[in-house]
Order: C-alpha cells, then structure tokens, then sequence
C-alpha cells in the first residue's frame, strides 16, 4: 500500500471542495491558513482540482465549476477581465513602503502604471524596516479624502503589529499588504495581502534547471 501523503492530500481537498461550496469561492491565502499548509500546496490541490472539472482558478483563489459569480463580488469587473472597458476613477492610491531601494521602485512603477490605467494616481511614501509603529505615517493617508485605498509593508513582527493592522483594517478604506501576510488577532480573519511566491518561484527554478 502506498505510504505517501495522499491519505492526507484527500480529505484535504475534500475540505478544498466543502469550503467553496459552501462560500461559493475562496482566496489560497484563506485555504492556506485555515488547513495550515503553505500556499503552493493548496495552489496543487486546485490544480488537481480543476483538472478533475470540479473547481475553477481564478485571480487568488478558486470557485465551484459550475459557479459564474466572480471571486471578489466587490471588485468591478475590469479588474477581474482585462478585456473589459476599464472605468475611470478620480483620486489616488496610496502606498507605504519601507525602504525606497531594492525592489520597492519597480513595484512602485508597476502599482503606478496599473493605477493610471484607471485615471488614478499614485502616492508613494517611505517609512522604515525598523519602525514599530507605522500608524504616524498610515494616519493621514487613510484621512485624506483624495486617497481611495492603502497599501503598506508594515513590520509585522515588531510590539506593535497586531494593533497597527487591527487599527489600519478599521479605518474605512480598503487596506491591503505588501509582501506581508497576517491575520487580525481580533477577529483570527486574513488581511487582504499581495505577496511574492517566493516558494513557488524557487520550485519552479528547480524544476526548469532539473
């Protein structure tokens, strides 16, 4: 009999399936966390998955085949098909970043060059890797009235972090982190992120140099 991890593989994916239909979809950072594996094995499972007909990928996570509702009901259409007629919004997005160095400029021109593809702008600010304590600087982007949503890159693991971000996702406007994932300890709910797939990325060298 074979020994290896399908035992635990099937009721992980049986849960996988009892989760999208009950919630009609679901993001792989959710998944992840509520099974506690890494995300490049749920990632595996929906590829399974959807290979049996029984889910379909989608933008950061999955639904039900047979379901046609978007994974995020909140986001306009144009930001889930790109080749829908995108809207035109006035205001800005605002990004805090640590560090003004390493990769943080081209992701700054990328963030930028997506938001003007919607009439908005950009509103770069640098904060520090060793800050504790980033709600100073996060305070006046949340209160302007021209800045529509927030992205930062907090420390997650300083003293302060489980306030920062417990405050940040009360603030009334869509927060998301940056190459950051947590939960807010309040509520044991996953803060909206975007991340680097590091893991999969390193598996995926492997792969093509093997």
């Amino acid at each position: 009999m074979n020994s290896g991890p399908r035992p635990l593989a099937e009721p992980r994916r049986e849960h996988i399936l009892s989760v999208l239909r009950e919630q009609g979809s679901a993001r792989v950072a959710e998944l992840a966390l509520s099974l506690d594996v890494s995300q490049v094995t749920i990632r595996r499972d929906l590829e399974l998955l959807e290979g049996e007909g029984l889910v379909e990928r989608v933008h950061g996570g999955a639904r039900p085949a047979e379901t046609a509702e978007p994974l995020s009901p909140g986001l306009p259409e144009p930001l889930l098909d790109a080749t829908a007629a995108l809207p035109h919004l006035d205001g800005q997005i605002a990004m805090l970043v640590p560090s003004l160095d390493f990769y943080w400029p081209a992701a700054a021109r990328a963030a930028e060059a997506e938001a003007k593809r919607y009439g908005l702008r950009l509103l770069l600010r640098e904060d520090s890797y060793e800050s504790e304590d980033e709600r100073p600087a996060l305070r006046p982007l949340f209160e302007s009235a021209d800045v529509l949503g927030v992205m930062a890159a907090p420390n997650v693991d300083g003293a302060n972090a489980a306030a920062v971000l417990g405050w940040a996702t009360t603030q009334g406007k869509p927060f998301v982190l940056l190459e950051r994932q947590a939960v807010v300890a309040a509520t044991n709910q996953p803060v909206e992120s975007v991340a680097s797939d590091h893991a999969l990325g390193a598996e995926m060298a492997v792969r093509h140099l093997w």
